[in-house]
């Protein structure tokens, strides 16, 4: 319900975003018509609580930026409702997409992937329980 929520409510900032911009500015950027429409109400959203599949397919390829803070949310979301192994998998996947998509978008010379999934995963690392987690599974997925 909330996927099917979120989608909708960027659909009905995208079309208000149009209909605003196109008629007032030659030079309109659609996307960041949809953020500012939709940024007033941010607050309300949980991505703690969206499917992995929305978040990073739906939201991430958007344009829109989880902070740290979501990013552990959405890591102890998924820690009561799966293993170990796969809210840390799903939470680094969703770290690299998103860090990913920062470098597509601003194009930095400088830009270093790994130093960016640290900084979004600064909040998290420290709530893992590696003691807890399969050798291998850390030697081939964190290690990476």
């Amino acid at each position: 319900m909330l996927v099917t929520t979120s989608a909708l409510l960027y659909k009905w900032a995208e079309h208000r975003a149009m209909k605003q911009g196109a008629a007032v500015d030659d030079n309109f950027n659609l996307l960041d018509a949809v953020k500012t429409e939709i940024d007033q109400m941010l607050p309300n959203f949980k991505f703690s609580e969206m499917s992995f599949e929305f978040l990073t397919n739906f939201v991430v390829e958007k344009g829109f930026v989880l902070s740290p803070m979501e990013m552990l949310q959405f890591f102890l979301n998924r820690k009561q409702q799966y293993h170990r192994k796969v809210s840390l998998q799903q939470t680094y996947e969703l770290a690299e997409k998103q860090a990913l998509k920062k470098q597509e978008m601003f194009l930095e010379e400088n830009f270093n992937l790994r130093d960016e999934i640290n900084a979004l995963l600064v909040d998290v690392i420290p709530r893992v329980k590696f003691s807890l987690i399969d050798q291998t599974f850390l030697t081939d997925f964190v290690g990476k």
